[in-house]
């Protein structure tokens, strides 16, 4: 958290709808004692740590001006020890589920020896898993006054559903029918880091893309396969999720995925492209190690190519705050350093918004069909679609430029020029809006 609060997110609203931006996803904002906010100790209460309910309320007016909306967190597979729920410590007036056999959250979890033996989260003592099938914990969450219910009244466009794949399929079309009955319009994301649309949960294989449950996941394995290539030059991971993933995918949920770079669970993307291996590097060094000029630069390259294809591959592109700018880290915790007020990498943060003017300028992005062209160890090119229009995406992993000659003459969204013939520099991006059936060729 490091002091960051949700008024400071509303101060800042003009600066993240410059990047082009409709949604912000919130990680937890719930009251917990610690800084992360994974550890729930009251679900009706916003954090005072981060102004309270109200200034989740003005967050979400101000955000609704700017046609922003806010989507939160849904950490309900588990609470925290230290909770209105357990009462682990006897910090809260309710008779926890730790307390007494008689509590009325006992039910909420699994004991094997009362108190001290309970189920939780990967075995994390602090992380008592609840059991959101049991009646009484399920309505507190879905019911008619339940926890969805309380927030999409104030005004949030939806949740993010963590660890998902923990979750049962009724619970998740609970919520999501939950949020359609209280205002029309939502969204309702899941915690999923493989093939969503083919993933097996405990032995169930999930129905998140059946209609009833998810509009779209946190996308990884595009993650993955971007990185593969930009990084190793290898093509395996996004082949797999160019022609596999996509074509199981429903057009609807295709075209709402967050396609990410980067997330608290993951290193920041600059250094995932630019910084060195981890392997074998202790904690302490890693906090302390930063790139070279000569690896930010190049990793710099590598993030805008990166951010390119995201932009304009279908599904939303997803921005893990600071990433614009180049804040770099290791996995967690580096990667939740403070944002760099005052020393933002400028030409990083200027791709970011032409991405976010393009993509908010041709509505192909929103809804337009995908083909892929060209993907070899250094080169990808694809296309949206649209009545009139191919708008193509040339991927440079070279060090050499690219030389590309079209049947006809085509325009540059990025450099803006037109022409026939153009050479996309070695480690760059360019995206061409060309008449409809228009050849590329490599020359």
């Amino acid at each position: 958290m490091y002091g960051g609060t949700l008024k400071g997110i509303t101060k800042k609203l003009d600066y993240i709808k410059s990047l082009g931006t409709t949604i912000i996803y919130l990680s937890p904002i719930f009251k917990s004692p610690s800084n992360h906010k994974y550890d729930t100790a009251d679900y009706t209460k916003v954090d005072k740590a981060f102004g309270g309910e109200s200034a989740l309320r003005e967050l979400i007016s101000e955000a609704k001006k700017r046609k922003i909306g806010i989507i939160l967190d849904g950490v309900f597979n588990h609470t925290g020890s230290d909770s209105l729920y357990f009462n682990k410590y006897g910090n809260y007036k309710s008779i926890g589920a730790y307390q007494s056999k008689e509590s009325k959250y006992y039910s909420w979890y699994e004991f094997q020896k009362f108190p001290d033996k309970y189920t939780s989260w990967w075995g994390i003592d602090i992380l008592p898993r609840i059991n959101t099938q049991n009646s009484e914990c399920q309505n507190y969450f879905v019911g008619r006054r339940g926890i969805i219910a309380k927030y999409r009244k104030m005004g949030i466009l939806g949740f993010r559903l963590d660890v998902v794949d923990e979750l049962s399929d009724e619970f998740i079309q609970k919520i999501k029918s939950r949020l359609e009955k209280t205002e029309c319009g939502s969204l309702l994301y899941g915690e999923v880091w493989e093939d969503a649309s083919n993933k097996i949960a405990y032995g169930m294989r999930k129905k998140y893309y059946l209609g009833k449950e998810l509009d779209g996941v946190m996308n990884y394995p595009l993650r993955a396969g971007i990185i593969s290539f930009l990084k190793n030059c290898e093509t395996g991971r996004l082949l797999y999720y160019l022609c596999d993933i996509i074509n199981n995918t429903p057009k609807r949920i295709l075209d709402m995925q967050m396609n990410l770079l980067g997330s608290h669970d993951t290193e920041r993307i600059i250094t995932s492209l630019g910084g060195e291996d981890t392997f074998g590097k202790t904690n302490e060094y890693l906090h302390k190690v930063r790139m070279n000029k000569s690896e930010y630069l190049c990793g710099r390259r590598k993030v805008m190519m990166a951010y390119t294809a995201i932009a304009t591959l279908p599904g939303l592109p997803t921005v893990y705050y600071a990433d614009e700018v180049g804040l770099e880290g290791y996995s967690d915790p580096f990667n939740r350093r403070t944002f760099p007020w005052g020393d933002e990498d400028v030409v990083l943060l200027s791709h970011f918004r032409l991405l976010g003017k393009i993509r908010n300028s041709y509505k192909v992005y929103r809804r337009g069909e995908f083909k892929l062209i060209y993907l070899n160890d250094e080169i990808l090119i694809f296309k949206r679609t649209s009545k009139k229009y191919d708008y193509v995406t040339v991927i440079n992993n070279r060090s050499e430029k690219l030389n590309l000659s079209f049947s006809k003459k085509v325009e540059s969204l990025i450099l803006k020029k037109e022409n026939t013939d153009f050479a996309v520099a070695g480690q760059s991006s360019e995206i061409f809006k060309a008449i409809k059936n228009t050849v590329v060729r490599l020359k």
